[in-house]
């Protein structure tokens, strides 16, 4: 699952990459600091590796794709929540971006699933993005 909101890929929008999008991992999974930042930054190496030739960005324009994740108090309705952020190439508009980033792991038993949420922005904490992504969270069950 995938939400963008409708400002994603216009670099002029208040939402410029902003999106939510969830796992959901077969089993009980172990979700810890390194393994997100791991998955993380293999998702975005791909994603800026695959638009490299697409968009014919020059070498030069090219950063290291960093995610650093740290274990944060725990959100109502979480196991456990994590935050951090992604440096990468903005391959829009070919610039330096940094993404926040919040990781929301629940749990659904019943399923044998674990759902991990992942609200990502550049916007800062106090942006209204980002009661838009708990909306979505919030509206979250494990039965539907």
């Amino acid at each position: 699952m995938r939400l963008p909101v409708p400002g994603w890929g216009d670099t002029t929008s208040e939402e410029h990459w902003s999106y939510a999008f969830m796992w959901w991992l077969d089993g009980n999974q172990k979700i810890d600091e390194s393994n997100l930042q791991q998955n993380l930054k293999a998702y975005y190496s791909g994603l800026v590796g695959r638009n490299i030739p697409i968009r014919k960005i020059p070498a030069n324009k090219l950063v290291p794709i960093n995610a650093t994740i740290k274990k944060i108090k725990t959100a109502p309705n979480d196991v456990e929540t994590y935050g951090g952020t992604i440096n990468m190439l903005d391959y829009i508009a070919q610039k330096p971006i940094t993404l926040h980033c919040l990781v929301h792991v629940k749990t659904c038993r019943a399923q044998n699933h674990t759902p991990v949420f992942f609200e990502i922005s550049p916007k800062p904490s106090t942006n209204n993005i980002w009661k838009e992504f708990d909306k979505i969270g919030e509206s979250f069950d494990c039965k539907k």
